[in-house]
């Protein structure tokens, strides 16, 4: 057997160097060997062929080829905490802040308000389920110390600064419902469904515990790299309607900017993993804009 030298790379680790104690045949199988050599969970570890950290191995590799092989690098990434769980406390925030503030701030609330809040219930809650019901997440850890950049989003942008606005006191005289209102609320609608509808088509895409890839089709998918970007954009266009707020604007330009940069990626994975088969986009989020 060739004896594979396992080294850490960047931090020091006080149980490595040392040496694999079987020849590993697939990328799992290597990543349990060295978290156990290495006492670190195999979500913290990166494991690279090359001391600058390019070869990369990743869980995902369905092939392992390590005969040529004589060192491994091994890179601590520090405390990890679950995608599902980091999704699960980023849209807490708007369900706490929002009924929070609604009750603090209104002794006699309008009806636009009531809808509103109704409306941001609705979005979060279905969120959360989808994380825990739908969603099957690519990679199982994110870095612990994200969740807090990835929190401010929803917990101040979404949570406090919609809330804080939608909720100020007003007139009671303009309790009634416009017309506008229930345009929105069509549109809010709309937006809520297709963005499950895609959901639920991206699901079936990749089976349990796996991380294969494929390519989707459905409504939406002709026009955008990401629709379930698209019908998120439309839901909350729906509360823009509602609202008429500059709050939801500055929300909306925010995570439209972020979801395209998501999308474009996911638009460049596809061209890569797929250059035959896969037809290529030119708009990722919203069609004809970007």
């Amino acid at each position: 057997m060739t004896t594979i030298t396992v080294v850490a790379r960047g931090k020091h680790l006080s149980r490595l160097p040392c040496e694999l104690p079987c020849a590993p045949t697939s990328a799992r199988e290597l990543y349990h060997q060295v978290s156990a050599a290495s006492g670190l969970p195999i979500h913290r570890l990166r494991i690279s062929s090359r001391p600058d950290g390019t070869g990369a191995i990743t869980l995902a590799q369905d092939s392992l080829d390590l005969s040529d092989t004589r060192e491994l690098f091994v890179k601590d990434l520090g405390p990890q905490v679950s995608w599902r769980d980091v999704y699960i406390i980023e849209y807490l925030g708007a369900l706490v802040a929002h009924p929070v503030i609604y009750v603090a701030r209104l002794s006699h609330p309008t009806s636009v308000q009531t809808l509103l809040l109704a409306l941001i219930i609705i979005h979060f809650i279905k969120r959360e389920l989808e994380t825990v019901f739908v969603h099957r997440f690519s990679n199982a850890t994110m870095p612990l110390r994200n969740i807090f950049k990835n929190s401010f989003h929803y917990w101040i942008l979404s949570g406090v600064m919609l809330a804080w606005v939608f909720y100020a006191p007003v007139d009671p005289a303009k309790s009634h419902l416009r017309g506008s209102d229930f345009l929105g609320l069509l549109i809010f609608s709309v937006g809520e469904i297709g963005n499950l509808y895609i959901h639920l088509i991206l699901r079936g895409l990749r089976s349990q515990g796996t991380v294969e890839r494929k390519i989707p089709h459905g409504i939406g998918f002709d026009w955008v790299t990401c629709p379930n970007y698209l019908y998120e954009t439309i839901a909350w266009l729906g509360i823009l309607v509602i609202s008429r707020s500059w709050a939801v604007l500055l929300f909306m330009t925010v995570a439209v900017a972020q979801m395209w940069a998501w999308a474009w990626k996911k638009e460049l994975r596809y061209r890569r993993e797929f250059p035959n088969s896969y037809k290529f986009k030119k708009f990722v989020v919203l069609p004809g804009v970007c």
